[in-house]
């Protein structure tokens, strides 16, 4: 399953998808968070797990921010990037998210250089973990947070872990919390052969 989201075949069907299920719906997604309590206990806990505060932030598929407002609120001093699919929920980030800057991109294609995060965060949404884990920084933290996962198979948390060592995230585990979870992985630090 993690290999279809990854899968160049795929991202045009995802793509457009994407578009027409969101095109309408941001502000029905952020009423939907307001009221439910629990929508980001894992990604608070994950965010909590970290052990130093990281300078570069960047929110995946970010919908309508909560993800990159989350982080902002804890970590303030950060400079914060959110990147979506559809224009929509981009729009509805806007009025969430007053120091982030909003791109309009594929998940699949994100367009940054490689390492160029210290934190990269997905809530919610298909992980494509290559991407990800491209544009993290060595030592840096990727988190993929999941507010309700009992609708996930309990195979996938697994799966993504060792997809993740597959890129470099060796230290990657699960922990599920409330009834959701979340995965947290560091990207390895290459060391210098001097």
């Amino acid at each position: 399953m993690t290999a279809l989201w990854e899968s160049a075949r795929l991202r045009g069907v995802i793509r457009r998808w994407s578009e027409l299920r969101y095109r309408t719906s941001g502000g029905i997604y952020a009423n939907h968070i307001a009221r439910t309590g629990d929508y980001g206990a894992p990604l608070r806990e994950a965010l909590r797990a970290l052990p130093a505060h990281p300078h570069r932030i960047l929110d995946v598929s970010t919908g309508t921010g909560y993800a990159a407002q989350v982080a902002m609120s804890m970590f303030p001093e950060a400079r914060s990037y959110a990147c979506d699919l559809s224009t929509s929920m981009l729009s509805a980030a806007r009025e969430n998210l007053s120091r982030t800057a909003l791109i309009y991109c594929d998940s699949a294609h994100l367009p940054f250089r490689n390492g160029a995060f210290d934190l990269v965060l997905l809530q919610n949404a298909p992980p494509p973990l290559r991407e990800l884990a491209r544009v993290t920084a060595p030592g840096g933290w990727v988190i993929l947070g999941f507010s309700a996962a009992g609708p996930l198979p309990a195979w996938l948390p697994e799966k993504v872990v060792r997809r993740l060592a597959t890129y470099g995230l060796h230290s990657a585990r699960w922990i599920r919390t409330g009834r959701g979870l979340y995965i947290l992985g560091r990207l390895d630090v290459l060391e210098d052969a001097a």
